[in-house]
């Protein structure tokens, strides 16, 4: 069984994303459980964000990944309309990454689980084909309990 960070990475290679995580909802948080980077992200700023989001508070609503686990609904972020000195607008502009996408993993009884996240560069497809492809590839993955 390929571990939680080897799917995130077949996720980010099979989107086309700049950068992909996935990140299980706990009491205090959001504890990241696997981060994937594009070969063409310099390692410094890979290593950065790694460290940077592996713990996150939900009180940090200047991220995309805590507004869809507060509001259990996908968070979209474009790097234009966000300062770019904190937050996503910060790491999306340090990705070369136009926009991210988070989208809220649910339970049976539609409680966030976890949330995935992508950051992309000129994607092809709009924000609700991207949404849907993400959707079917985290339960193709089965990311939820990864």
């Amino acid at each position: 069984m390929p571990t939680p960070a080897e799917r995130v990475e077949v996720l980010r290679r099979r989107i086309g994303a700049r950068a992909a995580g996935l990140w299980r909802l706990k009491p205090c948080g959001l504890t990241q459980t696997g981060f994937a980077a594009s070969p063409e992200l310099s390692a410094e700023v890979a290593d950065g964000f790694a460290r940077a989001s592996t713990s996150v508070k939900l009180t940090q609503t200047d991220l995309g990944i805590v507004g869809a686990a507060i509001t259990g609904k996908p968070s979209i972020s474009v790097a234009s309309a966000l300062p770019p000195e904190a937050g996503s607008g910060y790491w999306l502009r340090a990705f070369g990454a136009d926009r991210s996408l988070a989208l809220p993993l649910l339970d049976d009884a539609g409680r966030v689980l976890a949330v995935v996240a992508v950051a992309l560069a000129n994607a092809p497809l709009d924000d609700q084909g991207l949404l849907n492809e993400l959707r079917l590839l985290a339960l193709e993955l089965d990311l939820a309990l990864a």
